[in-house]
């Protein structure tokens, strides 16, 4: 997503660069959108592996572009290029979820080819880190709602009636099982 055409014809000729005579892993076919709103409408055609972009767009500016990008396709990489030398930009669109950030004076085929096999890489250990946490949560809750359940009843008597001493043990028991779910 660039609107400067030498942006993008300086970035296209370094992705053409690498694509020639080199592995199938190095061939990029670059396409150009010069608006946030117009990468959102191609990128929902889908086809895209991964997204470059400036952050400084006439409809859309810096952190914000990343976000947006995000809410709408949260598993697309992100590699944010930008002329700005401000290193606490570079580290909070890493925050905000863009897997690199490039300058552009100091863009070269090599940094580039790296820069978009390292975001796709890690765009993939996100997801496997995101699954696998979704996985252990649903593992850990579904025991604990069956105890939660049945100690809901055992408070009600259903068995049958509790006594004070029985009670005192349960109290802990049930804020145990709280907290727990609110740490899942």
């Amino acid at each position: 997503i660039e609107d400067n055409p030498n942006d993008y014809l300086l970035v296209k000729k370094l992705l053409t660069k690498i694509s020639k005579g080199n592995a199938k892993e190095d061939y990029f076919n670059l396409e150009q959108c010069d608006r946030i709103s117009k990468a959102f409408d191609r990128l929902a055609k889908g086809g895209i592996d991964i997204v470059l972009t400036d952050l400084n767009l006439p409809d859309a500016s810096e952190i914000e572009i990343i976000t947006k990008l995000l809410n709408h396709f949260p598993m697309m990489p992100i590699v944010a290029l930008t002329n700005s030398y401000d290193k606490t930009f570079g580290i909070e669109a890493i925050k905000k979820g863009a897997q690199d950030y490039l300058l552009k004076d100091e863009l070269t085929a090599t940094i580039i080819r790296h820069s978009i096999r390292y975001a796709r890489e890690r765009k993939k250990l996100d997801k496997m880190k995101d699954d696998f946490v979704s996985n252990v949560s649903h593992e850990l809750i579904t025991p604990l709602t069956i105890m939660k359940i049945n100690l809901d009843n055992l408070n009600m008597g259903v068995a049958e009636p509790i006594t004070p001493k029985q009670q005192e043990i349960l109290v802990p028991i049930n804020n145990n099982i709280d907290r727990l779910a609110r740490i899942i």
